[in-house]
């Protein structure tokens, strides 16, 4: 596999260091739904994170970066796999062994507790403490100096804002922070280490490597800029997408360049499957097999989402014809490679002949037909009063509500249309 995605500033006379980003591996994380699947998807499973891993460190070794920086999170829990924690220490020895170094910070999920921990690591690798933040010093390739500086998590409960320790005043040519941290309070994470943008802004640091969230995100572009490179293997459905690590090109002046990378060895995905213009679930199965074959190519673990309105509808109101359904088509997709349908999300509709409804005496047709004839305007007060004349002699409607002067009429038909609307 061919990892080189640039030739490195020094190669070209440029004075800038690259480094690679990653963070929230979850080395020892288990698979979700990994009990249903095929033996040969479900061996790819078990392996994924380890093989996302090791092409990051294939891709650090091709771009002979100037370190890697992991920013927390390598593991799942506070007391780490065995297999995990060797396999960590022997990828960390090539590194170290082709001279690249690697910074370490533990988040919550790794917190930096030493009777937890299962291996001693190599010489290059660079872990920071948990009892403040810490300063670490690096001469790029070409003769740069920069200062790392980081903290990592004591516990896996950690509610301060640590990028107050942060240095304010600049100590070098290049300054990099590592963290573990929701920064701006972002959703679907524990607001851990919570911090804001501007806290990130007020220091002397030029790129912010962030860890925590696991979906990739970019912001305060430039010096500082700051960055999630999102989780390296997604492990269930909501992590959705392809997992990887950034590549930072960093000067002593100018912008600070970043390209993700993907690396992920399986990929989530939604797939959504409209049933308009399907007639029977045959049609149905074919749609999503072509739908499928419009995903990424690799191994991928898909939620199939079914929508619309259709007469396929009636075919999938019983739970056991949409258990049937999904079992057929993870028989229909065994010629894609490796594709498993983890679930089958049935989000469909009736069909509606709004023109049999407006025909109705009923309630609802007279509805429509009002709304139909409604031209909101300057004088809509008066337009519904005398729509609403007509449709309060309806039996059906005066049924239903007490009489009306225009304004409670008004209210009333604001309170109706939504639901009706809704249901057609």
């Amino acid at each position: 596999m061919d990892c080189t995605r640039r030739i490195p500033g020094f190669l070209l006379g440029a004075v800038e260091m690259r480094f690679l980003h990653l963070a929230d591996a979850h080395l020892d994380r288990p698979f979700s739904g990994i009990q249903d699947m095929p033996d040969s998807m479900a061996k790819l499973c078990l392996k994924a994170s380890q093989r996302a891993f090791d092409r990051a460190v294939a891709l650090a070794l091709e771009n002979q970066v100037d370190a890697v920086l992991m920013v927390g999170d390598m593991f799942d829990t506070a007391r780490r796999g065995v297999e995990a924690s060797l396999f960590l220490r022997d990828r960390l020895k090539r590194l170290a062994e082709s001279e690249i170094p690697t910074f370490l910070v533990h988040g919550n999920h790794d917190p930096l507790d030493a009777s937890l921990s299962r291996v001693s690591w190599p010489s290059g690798v660079h872990v920071f403490p948990a009892e403040d933040v810490y300063q670490m010093a690096l001469k790029g390739k070409d003769g740069i100096e920069c200062h790392l500086y980081g903290i990592s998590f004591a516990s896996s409960l950690v509610t301060e804002n640590l990028s107050t320790r942060f240095p304010k005043e600049r100590t070098a040519e290049v300054m990099m922070g590592l963290i573990h941290a929701n920064v701006g309070g972002r959703s679907g994470h524990q607001n851990y280490a919570p911090c804001k943008e501007s806290h990130l802004h007020s220091k002397a640091i030029d790129y912010w490597a962030l860890g925590h969230i696991h979906k990739r995100e970019i912001f305060l572009e430039d010096r500082p800029k700051a960055a999630y490179p999102g989780m390296l293997q997604g492990a269930h459905i909501g992590e959705l997408g392809e997992g990887g690590a950034l590549l930072v090109d960093i000067g002593p002046t100018g912008p600070v360049q970043t390209e993700f990378v993907p690396l992920s060895e399986v990929v989530w995905h939604d797939v959504q499957v409209q049933i308009e213009s399907l007639a029977d679930v045959g049609e149905l199965e074919d749609a999503v097999v072509q739908a499928l074959n419009n995903t990424h190519p690799g191994p991928r673990i898909v939620r199939v989402i079914v929508t619309g309105r259709g007469p396929v509808h009636n075919e999938l109101m019983l739970r056991v014809d949409q258990e049937s359904l999904l079992e057929a088509l993870r028989a229909a997709v065994l010629d894609l490679g490796e594709c498993w349908i983890a679930k089958l999300v049935n989000e469909t509709k009736p069909e509606l002949d709004l023109e049999a409804f407006i025909k109705e005496e009923t309630f609802t047709g007279e509805l429509l037909r009002v709304a139909a004839q409604l031209n909101p305007g300057k004088d809509m007060p008066a337009q519904l009063s005398e729509r609403l004349d007509v449709l309060y002699a309806n039996p059906s409607f005066s049924r239903l509500v007490s009489p009306w002067t225009p304004w409670i009429g008004i209210g009333s038909l604001i309170w109706l249309k939504p639901w009706f609307w809704t249901d057609c």
